[in-house]
């Protein structure tokens, strides 16, 4: 099964992933991506593993020019990571967007992860332009939208989904 939650930034879905795995007491792995520094203008985008023991900076951002993506960073770091989730009980990809759109070995270790037996869930930018629109027509994924009103719900409809009972 390939879940993927959406939604405004900020509202939840990365702590839905923590309480689902919490919760559940799944094994489970994959990448991350974490900002370091949010809110200063020259803030720093990382991917790390889900057990945060490596992480390497994705996207640098600076006030006076457009965010400078390390394109080889998802396309090595990244696509190893995706790969190696598939041998989890719950692959995590944490998330998909825009900054990928020039990664095409990171793109083709998504593709294939979703086509594989494992189970999905992760997080996909609201955007269906350039390679998500691919994922967002595939019939074999869910998509959550995580709002303020449901996301204390949607980690019990998740595990239901996967058939994971609470611990």
């Amino acid at each position: 099964m390939n879940i993927l939650l959406t939604g405004e930034i900020g509202i939840g879905k990365s702590t839905v992933i923590e309480r689902v795995i919490a919760e559940s007491g799944v094994n489970a792995g994959g990448m991350i991506t974490k900002f370091r520094n949010r809110e200063s203008p020259s803030r720093k985008l990382f991917i790390s593993d889900l057990g945060r023991e490596a992480a390497l900076e994705a996207v640098s951002f600076s006030p006076d020019a457009p965010p400078e993506v390390e394109t080889e960073v998802f396309d090595g770091f990244g696509r190893e990571l995706v790969e190696a989730a598939g041998g989890y009980e719950l692959a995590i990809i944490d998330e998909l967007g825009f900054f990928e759109r020039n990664a095409l070995r990171f793109q083709k270790a998504i593709f294939e992860l979703l086509d594989s037996p494992a189970n999905v869930l992760g997080v996909i930018k609201p955007d269906n332009r350039g390679w998500l629109s691919g994922i967002r027509a595939r019939e074999d994924i869910t998509i959550i939208t995580v709002t303020i009103d449901n996301r204390d719900e949607v980690p019990v409809r998740i595990m239901e989904l996967l058939g994971l009972t609470p611990q």
